[in-house]
């Protein structure tokens, strides 16, 4: 690892861990670790939401964005799942010693006591004071003088061993089967660290396979500059708003307090139409700051999701109903095709692999024609 980075070592789960992972600690709060004040910052595992890397299981930006403002709490509560994935940590970590393979050699190795690699712990968070918002969490550092995985060139420096579980059906997603969240995670890591080189191991049913992660040096430029923006316009001026706003709730100065809340809003990022960001929603709308009256956009947004949510019912509805006529032309001709006269112009219905009946309609969208179908709507 580089010269000069700087290591917060914190117990797991305690109120400082938390502290130190959102809001930073104070210059006294810090001082039990004998380290200087930590105003906070973002780990790997929370970079791809910055970069909208994610799929709709983790977390929208807006999230995070309130998360390392303080408007919201980490929570963060230890599970079976995450006790286990600890235990599977250790094991992966010393059977990949007995690795000189991607995907085969330890199982005679580890029979015949042969450690082929080692790598340690480095229990602490690391901070390069380049990056100073960034910090790393690793799971293990491949040690100085180990073979590469590929080659079996000496690694000069080491390396990072990250380690994860996953199903078969993730992996087989991604083309270098590696997820792109893990992916960038361990590119941050690398960027902290100064480390070039990174081995992914990831243990999936009874199998343990093991991938090369290198320097980039263009993603993790992107990776610096996406997140320093994140960081120093939108957070940090968004915490001295908070500030203010709650301020001005206990001098009873709502109206002030209302005008700053929209200028706290505009360094939200942009709402979308996610599952992550319907879950922060859900998780923010009754720790609002203060309640606000809405504007004439508001109200015109309101009634445009209560029309098409009227939209939706009603369509749904007519679908239902030429679907069963369609259906009940199949039954009438005894037929599983009904065709449109081209060969890819057709209704079919028929029953799946595990039984199901279905109904699938091929027809070019132009062709739809919507006067005639408020007509036919009409005429039902």
């Amino acid at each position: 690892m580089k010269k000069g980075l700087l290591y917060y070592r914190i117990p797991n789960q305690t109120p400082d861990w938390y502290k130190f992972r959102t809001v930073g600690l104070t210059e006294d709060e810090a001082s039990v670790y004998k380290m200087s004040a930590y105003e906070g910052g973002i780990g790997g595992s929370e970079i791809p939401s910055i970069l909208n890397a994610t799929s709709d299981t983790y977390r929208h930006p807006a999230w995070l964005y309130n998360l390392k403002v303080g408007r919201i709490q980490y929570e963060d509560i230890d599970n079976e799942n995450k006790f286990w994935g600890r235990l599977d940590e250790d094991n992966i970590a010393k059977i990949w010693q007995y690795c000189n393979q991607a995907d085969a050699g330890y199982v005679d190795n580890f029979n015949n006591e042969n450690i082929r690699r080692t790598c340690r712990r480095v229990n602490a968070y690391i901070i390069n004071p380049k990056y100073i918002w960034l910090f790393a969490s690793l799971d293990r550092v491949i040690d100085k003088g180990m073979p590469r995985l590929d080659t079996n060139e000496p690694l000069k420096d080491g390396g990072i061993l990250e380690i994860k579980h996953l199903n078969e059906f993730i992996i087989n997603k991604f083309e270098d089967k590696i997820p792109i969240d893990y992916k960038l995670q361990v590119l941050q890591y690398l960027l902290v660290t100064g480390f070039d080189y990174a081995e992914f191991a990831i243990r999936s049913g009874k199998m343990l396979r093991i991938y090369i992660i290198e320097y980039d040096k263009e993603m993790c430029d992107a990776i610096a500059e996406i997140s320093h923006g994140f960081w120093y316009n939108r957070v940090l001026p968004a915490r001295k708003i908070l500030a203010e706003i709650q301020d001005l709730i206990v001098r009873n100065k709502y109206e002030e307090a209302e005008k700053l809340t929209a200028t706290f809003h505009k360094l939200e990022p942009e709402p979308d139409g996610s599952n992550a960001y319907k879950t922060f929603m859900k998780e923010i709308y009754q720790r609002d700051i203060v309640k606000v009256i809405g504007t004439e956009k508001d109200k015109n947004n309101a009634k445009l999701y209560k029309y098409y949510s009227e939209v939706v019912k009603s369509a749904e509805a007519q679908k239902q109903t030429f679907g069963n006529l369609l259906i009940n032309s199949h039954y009438l001709e005894k037929a599983e095709y009904l065709t449109f006269g081209e060969e890819k112009e057709y209704s079919r219905y028929y029953e799946d692999s595990r039984g199901i009946k279905k109904l699938d309609v091929k027809l070019p969208y132009y062709e739809i024609d919507r006067e005639k179908i408020d007509q036919s709507i009409a005429e039902l």
